[in-house]
């Protein structure tokens, strides 16, 4: 429904909007992006790209698995002998990429951004930034704001 000034509906597309686009947002100098290489393994390669694609949901290993049609053991040890990483692993790469991406290039508030990169709530946010980066989501934004002597508008 829309409220007496017609902003709620106008509100919500814009944050879905925001959502949307961070699928296409890249840095290229940052290194929390995705991997643009392929391996040469199509199962690692299928099971990357529904990792990057999905994990703004609350998706797990054996989601991933199931989307490969492979054995959930035999595709961790697939995807750990030709990335060096477990499929876990990658999942929460992407959720913290996906999140200081939007903290960085958008004013979203940090409960949206919760959501969009997947995290199931603020403090599983906050203990990853902490871990990676030192310090809060809030502080990370901060510091890593791109074109800081634009100004910014809110968003609406």
């Amino acid at each position: 429904s829309v409220d007496a000034a017609g902003t709620r509906n106008s509100r919500q597309f814009s944050w879905q909007a925001i959502g949307l686009l961070s699928h296409f947002l890249i840095d290229a100098n940052a290194a929390d992006q995705p991997r643009t290489t392929r391996s040469g393994d199509p199962v690692v390669d299928a099971a990357m790209d529904y990792i990057w694609s999905h994990s703004h949901n609350q998706i797990g290993v054996p989601d991933v698995a199931r989307y490969t049609g492979i054995n959930r053991r035999t595709l961790e040890r697939r995807f750990k002998s030709v990335t060096g990483l477990t499929l876990l692993n990658e999942i929460h790469h992407c959720r913290l990429s996906r999140a200081a991406l939007l903290l960085r290039e958008t004013d979203a508030p940090v409960k949206y951004v919760i959501g969009r990169a997947g995290f199931p709530n603020y403090q599983r946010l906050r203990q990853t930034f902490q871990k990676h980066f030192g310090s809060s989501p809030e502080n990370y934004r901060s510091n890593h704001r791109k074109n800081d002597t634009v100004s910014r508008k809110p968003a609406a």
